[in-house]
């Protein structure tokens, strides 16, 4: 037995320096000839297992039968101590052999792949980094990425953009979903294999919500390229509003310029300039803290009838607190009805001279001379699509025909003031809108005005600033009334003693629907007389009618999208996470300075997955095994070398 453990120890010694020597010849370049060496362990098993000559001795007789089963399993351990030292040889030479899994776009030139390079070239796109803007570093970068493609290659490029101009379409918004959704077209009926997109990752492109494209984009590489390696400062005119509603002739304007400090960095003596007619209107300087977002006002009173144009820019910003210059100025566009065309319809026992007078005045005062409110009395519903706004007084419509002239006319974005009399049905208006008539009741006193909606630009300016009660106008003397019942998108305008309806509004449909409670005429009462009832009518006419008419005004205003004033960027978790809630599973996001090594990580990928680490696992594994074996089989006295 001793001569046994002799031999075997000897052998481990043989088997552990061949183990040595085959781990210096995995440097040779043909590596997987190295396989070959995996057969020394089972060549050294073989020889073991050669007969010796074996005498007995009568001591050891006894033991004859315990002797063979021990032998046995010593033989099985030996097998697997062989077995795995095999193993280990061969995963080793595997593991610097760096074996792939193939994958679906394959990895030969022979393989012809579909792929998509999205080149983002919206406004953050125009910052200067070093000494070119970024969307000149993206398209070097996407001219650099088709090298990647051999001619047999189907690959589209498609450069991202933003457009709010002109006829105010968006080409195509550089959003992840609307990317994503382009990635999943097939080309030649098959899908994308690999998908660039090349882009600063602005931050507002990531904040909405996302699609689930798992099921779409299961095979499909991605690569994000970015090209931008820091957050830039920048200042825009975000937004523009003009506070007043109703633009009258000869009638300030009011605006509302929204400034705002889109960077981190504390901004001072922003010059912001109001242009209207060619020349600079007004200026104010104002400071801006990070983010900060002021509003300046302007006013200024149009020159003329028709489109008044002009725009706020701001001014005195250098590059570094001031990166884009896309959104410095934003364009607005005033219209001043030139002449609005009222036509009247009325009953033979109404009276429109209160209605007639209230325009005859307005134009007599026109500063700028001419026709402003011209209006005619019709005697039917035929030719009312000529006129901007109808004033219907007690006037009913007579039949189906006419009532659905009427509302052909509230679709085309018109308005219609309807005024009953003392004989007053009103059942056509529930097919106009979404009010309707109850029974005329005999009131016989005088009222207050106890509500009025000023917030509505029917009374803009009229007040100027004042609250507004029931002292605020003479009462009025009520003769009778009829109650109106609204809903949907309706409300009282105007309201007397305990809410009860004076002018009600409707805007339920494209066009805007005015219903009074009382005649336009003395019978009924004497709101016609009172101070508020002129300004009503002038209004409602202009504002009735603003819709239809400020859409023959020409759209050449082009102004930024204001979302992308704001250069954050998306950092790399944040593109993590929108991946993986969008199902893409493969993907690798590449920061500027790592794209010089595009095509190395690019065609490893082609190759597949990596099983290199998966191959040194189980050698760690085995070299656990194997020192366990060697423990059973050879006991502990010797040990393991």
């Amino acid at each position: 037995m001793k001569v046994i453990k002799i031999n075997v120890v000897k052998q481990c010694k043989i088997v552990n320096i061949c183990i040595i020597i085959i781990d210096l010849s995995y440097f040779n370049p043909y590596m997987l000839i190295a396989l070959a060496a995996a057969a020394i362990p089972v060549i050294i098993h073989l020889l073991n297992l050669q007969k010796v000559e074996k005498i007995e001795f009568s001591s050891l007789m006894l033991l004859k039968e315990i002797q063979k089963s021990r032998f046995r399993k010593i033989r099985v351990r030996q097998f697997l101590l062989m077995l795995v030292r095999a193993l280990i040889i061969v995963f080793l030479v595997l593991a610097f052999a760096d074996p792939y899994l193939k994958t679906i776009t394959g990895s030969g030139a022979d393989i012809r792949k579909n792929a998509v390079v999205f080149t983002d070239s919206s406004y953050s796109m125009n910052v200067y980094q070093d000494t070119l803007p970024l969307i000149q570093t993206a398209s070097n970068i996407s001219d650099y990425v088709n090298t990647l493609f051999s001619t047999s290659d189907k690959v589209t490029n498609i450069y991202t953009s933003v457009s709010t101009g002109g006829e105010g379409k968006i080409n195509f918004k550089p959003d992840i979903n609307s990317i994503l959704a382009a990635a999943v077209e097939k080309k030649d009926g098959k899908k994308n294999d690999e998908i660039f997109i090349i882009s600063d990752f602005q931050n507002v492109n990531f904040d909405r919500p996302v699609r689930d494209f798992s099921n779409e984009l299961s095979d499909t590489y991605f690569y994000l390229l970015n090209v931008s390696d820091k957050v830039y400062a920048n200042v825009s005119v975000n937004s523009v509003y003009q506070e007043t509603e109703i633009p009258g002739p000869g009638r300030k304007i009011k605006l509302k310029a929204a400034i705002k400090n889109e960077g981190s960095n504390y901004v001072q003596d922003v010059r912001v300039v109001l242009n209207t007619g060619g020349k600079v209107n007004s200026e104010y300087f104002i400071n801006l803290n990070p983010a900060e977002r002021k509003l300046v006002d302007f006013e200024f009173v149009p020159e003329k009838n028709g489109n008044n144009e002009g725009y706020v820019v701001i001014e005195g910003l250098n590059q570094y607190d001031n990166s884009l210059r896309e959104d410095d100025k934003f364009l607005f566009n005033v219209f001043i009805p030139e002449k609005i065309k009222i036509g009247i319809l009325k009953s033979p026992g109404s009276d429109s001279k209160y209605i007639i007078s209230v325009f005859d005045a307005a134009n007599g005062g026109n500063k700028q001379g001419g026709v402003i409110f011209d209006y005619s009395i019709i005697g039917g519903v035929s030719s009312i699509d000529s006129y901007d706004v109808i004033f219907l007084l007690g006037y009913e419509p007579a039949g189906n025909n006419e009532m659905d002239k009427l509302r052909e006319y509230l679709n085309t974005g018109k308005g219609i003031y309807v005024f009953p009399d003392e004989n007053f049905n009103g059942s056509f208006l529930t097919k106009l809108g979404s009010v309707s008539f109850s029974d005329k009741k005999n009131i016989g006193k005088i009222e207050k005005i106890s509500e009025v909606k000023t917030f509505e630009p029917f009374f803009e300016g009229i007040f100027k600033g004042k609250q507004v009660d029931e002292n605020t106008f003479p009462p009025v003397k009520f003769y009778s009334r009829y109650g109106i019942i609204g809903s949907g998108n309706s409300y009282p305008l105007i309201s007397a003693v305990n809410l009860a309806p004076l002018v009600y509004m409707d805007r339920t449909n494209y066009g805007m629907l005015l219903v009074s409670s009382v005649s336009a005429d003395e019978r009924m009462s004497d709101f016609p007389v009172n101070e508020i009832f002129s300004p009503l009518i002038l209004r409602s006419a202009v504002y009735l009618s603003y819709s239809a008419l400020a859409s023959e005004r020409h759209q050449e205003v082009i102004n930024h999208d204001t979302l992308e004033s704001n250069t954050a960027r998306a950092d790399r978790k944040k593109l993590t996470e929108i991946l993986n809630r969008c199902g893409v599973k493969n993907y690798e996001i590449v920061e500027k300075d790592e794209i010089g090594d595009l095509r190395n990580l690019v065609e490893g990928n082609r190759k597949g997955k990596s099983l290199w680490m998966f191959s040194v696992l189980i050698v760690i594994l085995l070299v656990i095994a194997e020192m366990i074996l060697v423990k059973k089989v050879y006991g502990n006295k010797n040990g393991f070398i």
